[in-house]
Formats: structure tokens, sequence, C-alpha cells
């Protein structure tokens, strides 16, 4: 009897752990392959970083995941601490640390862009948002060098959250040089129209992702543990 017993609870803690891995493979669904209109988001991404057993670069892309859909400035910038801690790797947590402080700190700011392109130097968002917090520091010629860096590697390419070509044209006037500033405006136009219709993307040897603009960091992106 004993022995049947003993049998009936390892049949259901096995079926209790099935459940559990089934529970955790929705949560990474939800959270790693970035269905942030989930109402269950936050707590999707929240069992992906608790649960044992997520590697260290998988829990920080959730914490990553979560950080960017918070409504709260500081944790947002706890959890992104968090996860550069446990995965200094990845350039995409330095470039949205940056991102969390650029309107506050941009030198801090600045630091962390400075990290996102040493690791990916072909990040082309993170070179438009380094030029972003020189041009910040009123350091206007180091933030079109870096708008250019971007321009460089992606010259084809616009996104809601990419287009160094306005951006180098504001440091442009910021200067003084507005012929300048029309050169890159007559440049974007085209590149701007071919965004407006949903034609222009990061797709692309970044290591950052191939849609490198978005902050989320999927699981495609990162290899497991």
């Amino acid at each position: 009897m004993r022995t049947a017993l003993a049998m009936l609870v390892v049949a259901a803690t096995a079926l209790q752990g099935t459940a559990a891995a089934r529970t955790l493979e929705q949560a990474r669904r939800v959270c790693l392959e970035v269905d942030h209109n989930d109402p269950a988001f936050a707590e999707a991404c929240a069992q992906v970083i608790e649960s044992p057993g997520v590697g260290p670069r998988e829990r920080a892309a959730a914490l990553n995941n979560r950080a960017t859909m918070s409504a709260d400035p500081q944790r947002a910038l706890r959890d992104l601490d968090q996860a550069i801690a446990l995965a200094p790797g990845i350039a995409k947590l330095f470039n949205n640390r940056g991102l969390a402080l650029l309107s506050d700190d941009p030198r801090r700011a600045l630091a962390d862009f400075d990290a996102a392109v040493r690791l990916d130097a072909q990040y082309a968002v993170a070179w438009t948002n380094r030029g972003g917090a020189l041009f910040a520091l009123k350091r206007y010629d180091e933030a079109i060098a870096s708008y250019s860096e971007a321009s460089d590697w992606r010259p084809a390419t616009l996104s809601p959250l990419y287009n160094p070509y306005n951006d180098r044209a504001q440091a442009k006037e910021a200067k003084g040089d507005l012929a300048g500033a029309v050169r890159d405006r007559t440049q974007m136009a085209p590149l701007f129209e071919a965004a407006s219709r949903g034609d222009s993307d990061l797709a692309g040897p970044n290591a950052s992702g191939l849609r490198s603009w978005e902050p989320f960091i999927l699981r495609s992106e990162i290899s497991a543990p």
C-alpha cells in the first residue's frame, strides 16, 4: 500500500513539474517573443526572471523587456542595472540604460552608449543615441561625427527611433551650418518616405539584433542559457 501511495506521489510531482515547465514556456513566449499587448506581460517577465534554471542572458533579456514597459523610471533603471550585471556582453542593455538616463544625466548616458558601440561597432542606433548625448552636452562636432558613424553603417534606413540625418541636421544648425542641415534633410527625404510606407528596417549584421532600433531583446537574439 505504501509503495502504491509513493508511486502516486511521484506521478503527481512529475505532473506538477510538467505543468510548471509549460507555464514557464508560456511566460517565455509572452516576455521574450514580446507580446507586450498581453495584460500579463510584466507578470510573465517576472516569472522568467524568478524561475530557477533560467540562464543569465535569458534572465537579463526578461529584465530588459520588463524595464522597457515599466511606468516607473527608477524600477526600470534597477532592472537594467541588474540585467547588465548578469549579461555585460549584450550591447542593447547599455543602449537602453543610456536612453533611460539621457534626459536627466547625459554624461552617464554617454558612458553607456560608448559601452554599447564598443561591444557592437555596427550598432547604428547606439551611435545615433550617442550623438544625442553629445548634443545634450553641446559637443556638437562630436555629435555630428557620431551621427555620421550611424549613417555610414545604415545609410538607407530610418525608423521611429533612428534618424541620424535629421539629428545631424539639428547639430549642424546648432553650430550655424544651415546649408549643411539642408543637405542632410534633403538626403533624408526619400528615406523618410520609405519609412512612412513601412519599407525601412534595420535588418543587417548588427550584433544587437535584426530590428535593433527596438528596445526589446528577443529570445532569438540570445544564446541559451
